[in-house]
């Protein structure tokens, strides 16, 4: 897997996550790709629908999201994500997981978690 692609003009994602690792803003985790505490809202497109949910943390590889009916393991979406400087970032993504509907969504939110497909 080649990764996240150089840096274009209005690569505002990638930005945004390098900015917050520096600062401070990266949660500690070990993953190969770290992760940064978010509240970003959020609009994924499927080919049969649309929705609407929030980014609760993010990398330079995937994301999670809570939304109210997440995607199946495999689906792919477009998300557009609108960044805390207001642009957004529109990336295309593929489901890794998901949790479904139940009685304990106030303790397990509703969410799943993407993969970016640079």
């Amino acid at each position: 897997m080649a990764g996240p692609p150089q840096l274009a003009a209005g690569d505002h994602l990638t930005l945004t996550i390098a900015r917050l690792t520096k600062t401070g803003g990266i949660m500690e985790d070990r993953r190969a790709s770290p992760r940064t505490s978010a509240d970003w809202p959020v609009k994924i497109t499927t080919s049969e629908e649309s929705m609407e949910g929030k980014v609760k943390n993010v990398s330079s590889t995937g994301a999670l999201i809570h939304c109210t009916k997440p995607l199946n393991p495999k689906e792919t979406c477009t998300l557009k994500i609108e960044l805390p400087s207001g642009r957004t970032q529109e990336i295309d993504a593929e489901v890794v997981w998901s949790t479904p509907p139940g009685p304990d969504d106030e303790s397990k939110p509703r969410g799943m978690g993407v993969k970016f497909l640079w």
